[in-house]
C-alpha cells in the first residue's frame, strides 16, 4: 500500500482542491445573511447525512489503521485514531439527537447531552488533526519515538474520550447549550468559537508544516476547511433547523468523505498499477530475454494447450526445430556479444517467416529455436521451413571461416501430430529433433521432416 503521507500532490490536484475550497468559503459567506432563516423540521434528512457520515468516517478509520499497519506511520496512526473516534462520539451524539427517537430518552442521557457531544466531536476531531501534525514532524526517523508517541495516544485517547462521552450522556447537571431551539451564549460565545479557532490554528499548523506536499494533507487541508466551515455555519445559523443548521451538515458529510475520497482513487491507481505490474511481469515471465521472442516456459505451455485443441478439433498441427549451423565456430571466433547479436538476427529472421498470429516462435535454447503450426500438416510445415532457411541464407551473415561455409545456416527439422505414434507435445518435439540431427547428418544448411509411418491394419 501507498504510503499517503509520501505520496506527493500534484500542482493540478493541489489547484482543484484549492477551488473546493474556495467553493466552500463563497457559498458559506452567500449564506451568512440569511444562515437563520427557519426550514421545516426533518429529522429524516439529518438522520441520512449523519448515517453516512459515520460510516464515511468509521471506513476511513479503518482504511487508515490498515494503511498503518502496513506503513508503522504514526501519523498515519493518529489520523486513524482521529477518523475513529469522531465516529464513535457522532453515534451517540445522532442516538440522543432531541426528537429522534420521539420523547424517549435513549442511552438514558440527559437533556443536553447531544449539544455538548457535538463539542466533544468538533474539538476532539481538530486537537487530534493537530496530534497528526506533531506526529509528522516529530517521528521523522525516529522509530523509537514513533511506537512509543501512538501507544501513549491509543492509551490516553481512547479511555478518555470514553469517560468524556459517559460523563456527558449521563450528567444531568450541564448547562444547556440550546434553549428553545436556539444557542445559548454559553455555545454561540464561547464553545462554539473556540472550537472555531481551534480548527482556524490546526489548519495554519498543518498549512505551515507539511505546505500540502502529500495527497493526505491537502486533503486533510479539505477536511479541516469543511469543519471550519460547519461550525461557522452552525453558529450564524443561531439554532436548529434553520438554513444555516441544514447547511452545516451538509459540510460534516463532505468532512467524512474528503479523506475516503482520496483513499478510493488511490486504491483505484494502485489496482491499475498492480494490474499493468502484473501483466507486463507475465509477459516477461515469457519472453526471452536476449532475443525478444517467446521462451521455453512460453513454449512448453503454449504448447500443451494447442496440441490438446487440436486433438480435440482433429485438425493439424506441426512442429519446426531450427539449429544454427557450427554455432560454437561462430561464438568462437567472434565472441559471446557477436554471438548474441547473430541469435537475435535469426530469430527476427524467424518470426518474420511465421507471421500467423496463432503461431508460435520460441527460442528453445542456445542456438536452437522452435516453431509450433497451427492447421498445418508435415507438407506446409517443410514449405514454411524451406522460407526460414532460404531467409537466413540470403541474409548472408559472415560465418567463421573455421565452419568451412561463407554465411550462416540453419538446419530445420519437421514434424506433424500423429496420434498414432504419441499425441503430446514432447513426442512433437522428439520426432522434429531427430528430423533435425538428419538434416545435420546430410551436410546442414538443409530441411527434413520426420517419416510419416503407414498405419497398420489394427490402427486403420
Amino acid at each position: 500500500m501507498i504510503d499517503l503521507t509520501r505520496w506527493e500532490s500534484t500542482r493540478r490536484q493541489r489547484l482543484a482542491a484549492l477551488a473546493g475550497v474556495l467553493l466552500f468559503a463563497i457559498a458559506s459567506l452567500a449564506l451568512t445573511p440569511i444562515a437563520g432563516l427557519p426550514l421545516a423540521a426533518s429529522l429524516s434528512t439529518f438522520a441520512v447525512i449523519m448515517t453516512a457520515a459515520i460510516g464515511a468516517n468509521g471506513m476511513t478509520a479503518f482504511l487508515l489503521f490498515s494503511q498503518y499497519r502496513t506503513t508503522r506511520s504514526p501519523a498515519i496512526a493518529v489520523l486513524a485514531l482521529a477518523y475513529g473516534c469522531t465516529a464513535a462520539v457522532m453515534i451517540p451524539y445522532f442516538l440522543t439527537y432531541p426528537g429522534m427517537f420521539g420523547n424517549v430518552a435513549l442511552l438514558g442521557a440527559g437533556p443536553n447531552a447531544s449539544s455538548w457531544l457535538w463539542v466533544l466531536w468538533h474539538a476532539g476531531f481538530i486537537a487530534l488533526l493537530i496530534g497528526y501534525i506533531v506526529a509528522r514532524r516529530r517521528s521523522e526517523g525516529a522509530v523509537a519515538f514513533s511506537r512509543r508517541f501512538v501507544r501513549t495516544m491509543y492509551a490516553v485517547t481512547i479511555p478518555l474520550a470514553i469517560a468524556a462521552v459517559a460523563a456527558l450522556l449521563w450528567l444531568l447537571a450541564l448547562p444547556p447549550l440550546n434553549a428553545g431551539g436556539h444557542w445559548t451564549p454559553l455555545f454561540a460565545m464561547a464553545l462554539a468559537p473556540a472550537v472555531l479557532v481551534l480548527a482556524v490554528a490546526a489548519l495554519t499548523a498543518l498549512l505551515r508544516e507539511t505546505r500540502l506536499r502529500s495527497m493526505i494533507d491537502l486533503w486533510l487541508a479539505v477536511a479541516i476547511s469543511a469543519t471550519i466551515f460547519d461550525i461557522y455555519l452552525t453558529l450564524v445559523g443561531g439554532g436548529r433547523f434553520t438554513l444555516g443548521w441544514y447547511s452545516a451538515r451538509a459540510e460534516v458529510f463532505l468532512t467524512a468523505i474528503a479523506v475516503l475520497a482520496i483513499f478510493v482513487y488511490q486504491i483505484d491507481r494502485m489496482y491499475g498499477a498492480l494490474a499493468r505490474t502484473a501483466s507486463h511481469l507475465d509477459e516477461q515471465a515469457h519472453i526471452d530475454g536476449l532475443t525478444g521472442i517467446a521462451n521455453r516456459r512460453r513454449f512448453d505451455e503454449d504448447g500443451v494447450r494447442v496440441v490438446a485443441t487440436a486433438l480435440r478439433r482433429g485438425t493439424s498441427l506441426a512442429v519446426l526445430m531450427v539449429d544454427i549451423d557450427f554455432f560454437k565456430a561462430y561464438n568462437d571466433t567472434f565472441g559471446h556479444l557477436a554471438g548474441d547479436d547473430c541469435l537475435r538476427h535469426i530469430a527476427h529472421l524467424i518470426r518474420t517467416q511465421v507471421p500467423r498470429p496463432g503461431d508460435l516462435v520460441a527460442r528453445y535454447g542456445g542456438e536452437e529455436f522452435v516453431a509450433i503450426l497451427v492447421d498445418t500438416n508435415s507438407a506446409g510445415a517443410l514449405i514454411v521451413a524451406e522460407r526460414i532457411r532460404s531467409a537466413v541464407e540470403a541474409a548472408k551473415i559472415a560465418h567463421a571461416p573455421s565452419s568451412g561455409q561463407p554465411y550462416v545456416t540453419v538446419s530445420i527439422g519437421a514434424s506433424e501430430l500423429e496420434p498414432a505414434r504419441g499425441s503430446t507435445l514432447d513426442a512433437m518435439v522428439g520426432r522434429a529433433d531427430d528430423a533435425l540431427y538428419g538434416a545435420k547428418n546430410s551436410g546442414r544448411n538443409r530441411i527434413a521432416a520426420a517419416p510419416v509411418p503407414q498405419l497398420t491394419p489394427e490402427l486403420r
